[in-house]
């Protein structure tokens, strides 16, 4: 049996990033979980509020960066969650590089990052969705295979609850619990 909830997208978990810009000239970093792919990967879709300090990074530089935490970079996350741009120099939490945009600061400790051109905004009530063009993809080596394995990144994950989570193991390559016969 399910139960109404408050109105919003009970779409849940979600991946966690730190999204950075420059904000006056000054690399800053905000926590940012309404995150997805858009056209399988040359595009990356945020949801941020309109009242972050790196809100008016992004529109003064038309670029961001991506930046995906293992679990062992939690603590540091959080602190970035809870803290202002404005108040405290989140970027001297971490070794922060650049690739071809001067504007969208990247974590040499995070497993994943990637820098974006913003190619549209949409405004909303108190967010903006922003469409980001990927420009360069950042990886970190985790697999004695071609490919790229997931859970070796132990991605934090966060859910509406209000508490982080981790990736579970692998369930199934796509397409084989289907060969098996649809069960449901």
């Amino acid at each position: 049996m399910k139960h109404a909830m408050e109105k919003m997208a009970a779409i849940s978990p979600f991946a966690v990033s730190l999204v950075g810009t420059h904000v006056g000239g000054v690399p800053n970093f905000s926590l940012v979980t309404n995150l997805t792919v858009g056209d399988l990967g040359s595009h990356i879709v945020i949801g941020i509020g309109t009242k972050h300090h790196t809100w008016r990074g992004i529109q003064e530089n038309a670029a961001f960066s991506v930046n995906l935490p293992s679990t062992r970079s939690l603590s540091l996350v959080d602190a970035c969650a809870r803290q202002s741009g404005r108040d405290h120099d989140k970027a001297g939490l971490f070794t922060v590089f650049y690739g071809e945009l001067e504007h969208a600061p990247m974590i040499q400790e995070f497993p994943i990052t990637m820098e974006c051109r913003v190619c549209d905004i949409v405004p909303l009530e108190t967010h903006a969705v922003i469409i980001g063009t990927v420009v360069q993809s950042f990886v970190e080596e985790n697999s004695e295979d071609e490919g790229f394995d997931p859970a070796a990144i132990d991605p934090i994950l966060y859910c509406l609850d209000g508490n982080y989570y981790r990736l579970g193991p692998k369930l199934a390559r796509v397409g084989e619990p289907g060969k098996r016969g649809a069960k449901s």
